[in-house]
């Protein structure tokens, strides 16, 4: 039996259009792979916010059970990690600094926050310094968690968050 060279193709190669092909769908993949690890971040971030002020107001409640008065941020619009209370620490608030930088992301809620991305104590009623019982703190969520949305918010005194 005879055969053709002609006739016998040999395929060695994948041609440009399928290489073209899986490199498309390679960066779709890629794509979708970054925008999901950027929310799971911020996720991330504001999961630690709320964790963070939810250990505030346990302090913050121990020191108005105790009677200590705010040291170093009763000032309104004062940031929260300036706050001392009285002679007892039962939280370092020094240490209570937004996991992320001020940018983009913050920028939008200036007009609420005075110090975007920064967890700030502000008097409440208006008129009062703030104090132990009579304040609230600013905090903005990137993505929002439970029933908080993104945006702005503000825990009160009682540790409610609104």
């Amino acid at each position: 039996m005879c055969y053709d060279n002609a006739m016998i193709r040999v395929r060695k190669a994948f041609t440009l259009i399928e290489l073209l092909v899986v490199i498309a769908i390679i960066g779709l993949l890629a794509t979708a792979a970054v925008v999901n690890f950027a929310n799971a971040r911020k996720q991330a971030r504001d999961t630690s916010r709320i964790g963070d002020l939810k250990a505030a107001a346990k302090a913050l409640s121990q020191a108005a059970s105790n009677a200590d008065a705010f040291v170093g941020c009763t000032a309104d619009g004062s940031l929260l990690s300036a706050c001392v209370l009285g002679a007892n620490l039962y939280l370092d608030f020094t240490t209570l600094v937004d996991p992320s930088t001020p940018g983009a992301d913050c920028v939008e809620n200036a007009a609420l926050i005075a110090a975007p991305c920064r967890y700030t104590i502000w008097k409440n009623p208006p008129g009062v310094a703030p104090e132990r019982d009579r304040h609230r703190v600013t905090f903005y969520l990137e993505n929002g968690a439970g029933s908080l949305g993104a945006g702005g918010h503000e825990m009160t005194q009682d540790g409610n968050f609104q």
